[in-house]
């Protein structure tokens, strides 16, 4: 099925920009955790239309909005401790999964999460997380947003996920079954 990405985009400013969204209103008391699921072929026009988004919803609703590119912090991440040369030696020398379990001390969800609740909770008014499949598998979808779930307040938080949301789990690049996880709402609810 072929998907307007700019359409989508426009349709999602329209509700983001409502006054309804931020007062998180109709969602039965449930925080306002939203996702994007888009066909994995469209990452590049998802990418593409991030700053548009963020400039269109800031322009009609003064909104303070936050993205976060899960890829872009974890090298952050790694910079910030001086492990970022030595990641590259450790994943030569012990392969993938060797250096996942490496480093799963110091990248994690509880720890990403920590850093982007810091980043955002009381700063911004909106989140919008994306690089979900760049950052696989060193971040997890349905861990990232367990661990934000508690920590977010009422700061709404939308993830765009290359793959599927059936709004009770995820699916990676349309393929990798991530868990259940049915907490979020689907920002784009579209007949498949």
């Amino acid at each position: 099925m072929k998907i307007d990405i700019q359409n989508e985009f426009e349709s999602m400013t329209t509700r983001v920009a409502s006054d309804d969204f931020f007062k998180g209103e109709g969602l039965g008391n449930e925080l306002a955790f939203y996702i994007y699921d888009y066909d994995p072929r469209y990452e590049v026009e998802v990418r593409k239309q991030i700053p548009q988004f963020i400039k269109q919803v800031t322009k009609k609703t003064s909104k303070q909005i936050l993205h976060i590119d899960m890829l872009e912090l974890i090298v952050e991440v790694l910079k910030s401790k001086g492990l970022l040369e030595k990641s590259y030696e450790l994943q030569a020398k012990l392969g993938n999964d060797g250096f996942l379990e490496a480093i799963k001390g110091v990248i994690n969800e509880a720890t990403l999460s920590d850093i982007i609740s810091e980043k955002c909770v009381g700063k911004f008014d909106l989140l919008i997380v994306s690089g979900i499949g760049k950052s696989y598998p060193i971040s997890r979808a349905h861990n990232l947003l367990n661990n934000l779930h508690a920590k977010m307040r009422n700061t709404p938080l939308i993830m765009l996920y290359p793959g599927l949301y059936n709004k009770q789990s995820l699916h990676l690049f349309n393929e990798f079954k991530d868990d259940n996880y049915y907490r979020a709402f689907r920002l784009i609810d579209r007949q498949e």
